[in-house]
């Protein structure tokens, strides 16, 4: 019970963290706004291996989805940004196969 609570607080504080970054963010000020997408930060929580983490990150994969060009498709680094989401999820499979979740 515990962890759905972690998780619910995780994927609750994902869409504040969401919110924050588009309104309090202006795009360009940052080269990090560039290449990684929402659900590559996504991919990234996972691999903390921690169910506040694992709701941060769904979150943030699930708002890419309702992105101006979800998951780069359209953008001039669509091919780099696809290349990391493969390699973010080659990892974190085989954290999983290794036991790391």
């Amino acid at each position: 019970m515990r962890s759905l609570f972690e998780f619910s607080l995780g994927f609750f504080g994902g869409a504040i963290l969401c919110v924050v970054w588009d309104r309090l963010v202006p795009p360009g000020i940052f080269k990090l706004r560039e290449v990684p997408e929402h659900y590559h930060w996504g991919l990234v929580s996972y691999l903390i291996g921690h169910p506040f983490f694992y709701g941060v990150g769904s979150f943030l994969i699930l708002d890419e989805r309702f992105q101006d060009h979800p998951f780069g498709v359209g953008k001039k680094h669509f091919k780099l940004s696809t290349l990391v989401g493969i390699f973010l999820v080659l990892i974190n499979i085989f954290k999983y196969l290794r036991g790391g979740f």
